[in-house]
């Protein structure tokens, strides 16, 4: 089914809600991408699979509704995974949930947290057509071990194959007191995708409380870990939960995993939550993740609401010097390729001020053709401050630091936010679109991604 509706380089709920991006891979000429909607509301609700699909990874077109709860097991969401190619085929990994008890006020929601988690598999044809009546199967059943393989939280399949087999890692949880749970990664593998079982875990408290969205690759050699962490981050606001990547190593005969003890944040906005990576069609390691956003936003038409958007294509690099080693999350060529249009900032649907004054001659701003899109480079010094239609960066003592409060719903939400210390000189490219502001720090050294309401509407 396709709603005609189509984004640009943001990939946004074309109504109602979406949260994490799933299925994210090339395939017959086109990217696809599936992710969490509730079709009904714009608030998480019964997750089905929306599909949006792009030759370009800037025009996305959306397709409708892929996989829907249609069996006992996955009765009650169709939660997240990803999506391999096997004999050509493409085969969608997802957790599905049953309610053990539903919510009598509201169906979409148990009782008391009690639902049961098994992974199961739909295989497509042609990543067009989705059978969730005959092509779906369930491959991991609901564990009979809560504290080997959580009932509930267990969730979001990332499988890969290596030398023939094929492996899967899961996000899970494990209790290790009464009154205390943290995170664990489990590893299973198969020979043909279908029939898997058990080969190692991992737990940690560096984990957080729940391991979501567990994700392993290789870049340049280098084994790299992605963990969305529930509880990770302590400081009194909502959405603690945050992303992290580690450097690991991972043996894949003997399931040996091994990490280093530090942590890294992949964004300091700390809006960005879920990441999906797979390889594009010249072999660059792409990365999305979904943008929380605490109210809903109305659609254009205004007949409905939609909550939840998507970050610009990020490609992953490895950094290695004397250092150490860390990654840099850079624009994806597709998108730096796009603004190409020089213009002034007198010419900008909003104000820009440097330190202020609007004279602005230093600075490089480049338009994309939907006129919607807007990019800014410019070197700082500390001290600097910039403000672009009310979102405020200052670079101070060697900190990058935004401020978005001008922009945000008020209440209980970050508005601040800071970089790690920079030594040495700092560039800035900022990427400004209608409802975010992606700011990358020294060629995607660090990276402040923010949600912002209606960037354009409220600087007229």
């Amino acid at each position: 089914m396709n709603q005609g509706n189509k984004d640009f380089i943001h990939i946004k709920a074309p109504k109602n809600w979406i949260n994490d991006p799933n299925g994210f891979i090339y395939y017959k000429g086109k990217y696809h991408m599936f992710y969490q909607h509730f079709p009904y509301d714009p608030s998480w609700g019964t997750m089905h699979w929306g599909h949006a699909t792009s030759t370009d990874l800037v025009n996305w077109q959306h397709e409708g509704i892929a996989l829907y709860p249609s069996k006992i097991y996955d009765a009650n969401g169709v939660f997240s995974g990803n999506a391999i190619i096997i004999e050509d085929r493409l085969y969608l990994y997802y957790t599905g949930i049953k309610y053990i008890e539903a919510d009598p006020s509201n169906i979409h929601l148990p009782v008391n947290y009690n639902f049961e988690a098994c992974q199961a598999l739909l295989i497509s044809e042609d990543g067009e057509h989705f059978d969730n009546i005959n092509g779906k199967t369930c491959v991991i059943p609901v564990s009979a071990d809560d504290n080997m393989m959580s009932i509930a939280d267990t969730r979001d399949p990332k499988v890969w194959e290596k030398n023939g087999r094929y492996y899967m890692a899961l996000g899970s949880t494990e209790k290790v007191t009464p009154d205390k749970r943290v995170g664990k990664i489990i590893f299973l593998e198969s020979a043909d995708g279908l029939s898997w079982s058990y080969l190692s875990d991992a737990k940690s408290s560096e984990f957080g409380e729940i391991f979501e969205c567990p994700d392993l690759f290789d870049i340049d050699g280098q084994r790299i870990m992605f963990c969305a962490a529930v509880g990770y981050l302590k400081d009194g606001f909502p959405d603690s939960n945050q992303e992290i990547y580690k450097f690991v190593s991972f043996d894949e005969e003997t399931g040996r995993l091994t990490y280093d003890k530090e942590s890294f944040y992949i964004d300091y906005g700390f809006d960005l939550y879920a990441t999906q990576t797979a390889l594009d069609e010249d072999n660059n390691r792409v990365m999305y993740a979904w943008m929380r956003m605490p109210i809903p936003i109305a659609c254009e038409d205004s007949s409905s609401m939609w909550s939840g958007i998507m970050t610009m294509p990020r490609v992953i690099k490895l950094k290695k010097d004397e250092n150490g080693a860390k990654l840099l999350f850079k624009p994806h060529k597709k998108i730096d390729d796009l603004f190409q249009n020089k213009i002034t900032a007198y010419e900008l649907p909003f104000h820009l001020c440097i330190n202020g004054t609007s004279d602005i001659h230093d600075i490089d701003i480049t338009m994309a053709d939907s006129k919607k899109d807007y990019k800014l480079s410019l070197d700082v010094e500390d001290g600097c401050v910039i403000d672009i239609g009310g979102y405020i960066i200052k670079i101070q003592d060697g900190f990058v630091m935004a401020d978005r409060s001008a922009l945000y719903p008020k209440g209980n939400y970050r508005m601040e936010f800071s970089t790690p210390k920079i030594e040495g000189d700092i560039h800035l490219d900022i990427y400004l679109s209608r409802y975010m502001i992606e700011t990358f720090v020294n060629s995607g050294e660090y990276v402040l991604s923010h949600v912002v309401y209606d960037f354009f509407r409220n600087n007229q």
